[in-house]
């Protein structure tokens, strides 16, 4: 949402040609009643991490003085879904290869976690992606955060299709729900052309002065005849300000249909991003979103706390309520065997509300709780003691249920800023792990996303934290 602010601030000074106020930016782009001195600190904040502006003079916003940059690396991706495998995706096979760097084809089929996955995951995190079907990369990205706690990503999308119908002086997209969704070519043949296509497609982007692969992925929709805002259905009995007023945190959102049947089931970091997302514009080749939306009416979110959390709620829900729209995936393989001395831990998230959540993992047992500056320490003590020493469910701590609670341990696969690790064999008593808790708990920081490796922050009894290593 805010790349998406920025995008058109960016758009309206080049259009202007002159700077523009930061009364102005505030009053129109961030929708501040009051113009004040916090509100031009908040816009000098904003804007000021972003390489594309600078102020030309005391509460003028301008573009900087840069020549063209359309800079490799950017992921080439291509997927290969069978016909009928829909609700398949460990049938489809994707297939990746960096443009203007690394030229290893990378592929990746089924439900497993592999070092081609990994290394494909951390290239679509860290670079911008282009591809034939971006519909199709939303919903395999999605899957590998369902199945493999994969940190949510939101990466810029080059639309291939739709810069080649423009190109070709056509303005409407692809339709993703056409037929022969099997590539012709093979995925090696296709990676290939689409190098092709996007060297074109920087040297069109160039010549018309797009300086950012952001602006080169909003061409083509903004050069749709009906790149307008999709009209408000009547029958959606939610509105676009109840959207806008959605907290940025970390939550579960539920769409169902006029009869109260629950279509989709999603989750966030950042519940307005994604749910707004749904209300981007449409443009020719959305016809499944169409689709979607004409069946949905009503909304229903809930804050989490962390993304872990949300991504667990998901999954039950999806297994127990089985949505229309949700593709159902089991997750079995390979996790569900642990040696306590090595594998018993307890992961401290960061909270929005400031609180820590706290995940006890026991062997295959999983159970969480949440913690704050009020917490009881002691019953903390009693309860971890009972759980890890005695193994039976325990006051104050919350079972995750047995085909979800592999995803906390898939989580630890990626590298996450901020979170805090206490691996139970590097302490002497439940007394020195619980003061490591509140020690945490009083220095909960920020925390970040980054790709795959493990950069939880690994805490040993009488030892100050030390440098991220594998937990």
């Amino acid at each position: 949402m805010r790349e998406e602010i920025f995008d058109r601030i960016a758009a309206d000074i080049r259009e202007r040609g002159e700077p523009l106020p930061a009364q102005d930016i505030a009053r129109d782009y961030l929708r501040l009643v009051q113009a004040g001195p916090a509100a031009l600190k908040l816009v000098a904040a904003m804007l000021g991490r972003d390489a594309r502006f600078v102020q030309s003079a005391p509460g003028l916003w301008g573009l900087a003085a840069r020549g063209p940059r359309l800079d490799p690396p950017v992921v080439l991706w291509t997927c290969e879904s069978p016909a009928g495998a829909q609700k398949s995706p460990w049938l489809w096979r994707a297939w990746t290869t960096l443009w203007g760097g690394d030229e290893a084809v990378r592929v990746h089929q089924g439900a497993q976690a592999t070092a081609e996955l990994e290394a494909m995951l951390a290239d679509i995190a860290a670079y911008p992606v282009a591809a034939e079907r971006p519909g199709l990369l939303q919903r395999w990205l999605g899957t590998q955060e369902r199945l493999h706690a994969f940190p949510e990503c939101d990466p810029v999308v080059i639309d291939l299709r739709g810069w080649a119908k423009l190109l070709n002086g056509q303005t409407s997209g692809a339709d993703e729900t056409a037929a022969g969704d099997q590539p012709s070519a093979t995925g090696r043949e296709t990676l290939a052309a689409q190098a092709a296509a996007l060297e074109r497609i920087a040297a069109a982007a160039r010549a018309h002065g797009l300086r950012t692969w952001r602006e080169v992925a909003l061409a083509p929709r903004a050069a749709a005849p009906d790149a307008g805002e999709p009209r408000w259905a009547e029958h959606w009995a939610f509105t676009r300000e109840q959207i806008a007023a959605l907290p940025e945190e970390p939550g579960v959102y539920r769409f169902l249909d006029r009869e109260g049947r629950l279509l989709y089931v999603g989750k966030s970091k950042n519940l307005r991003s994604r749910v707004g997302s749904y209300f981007r514009p449409l443009d020719a080749g959305s016809a499944r979103r169409t689709a979607f939306l004409a069946q949905m009416s009503r909304l229903e979110t809930e804050t989490t706390g962390t993304e872990l959390d949300a991504l667990l709620s998901e999954a039950e829900q999806i297994r127990t309520r089985q949505p229309v729209w949700n593709v159902q995936l089991g997750f079995t393989g390979g996790d569900e065997s642990f040696t306590a001395s090595t594998q018993d831990l307890i992961l401290l998230l960061p909270r929005a509300d400031g609180a820590l959540g706290l995940f006890a993992l026991g062997g295959a047992r999983v159970a969480r709780t949440r913690i704050d500056a009020a917490c009881d320490l002691d019953s903390l003590r009693e309860a971890l003691r009972i759980f890890f020493v005695e193994g039976t469910a325990a006051q104050g701590l919350d079972e995750v249920t047995a085909p979800e609670r592999v995803l906390v341990r898939r989580w630890l696969r990626w590298q996450r800023e901020g979170h805090t690790v206490l691996r139970l064999s590097d302490f002497a008593t439940f007394a020195g792990v619980v003061e490591a808790i509140g020690h945490a708990l009083r220095d909960a920081p920020e925390c970040g996303l980054h790709g795959p490796g493990n950069g939880n922050q690994v805490v040993r009894e009488g030892v100050a934290p030390e440098s991220p290593e594998r937990a």
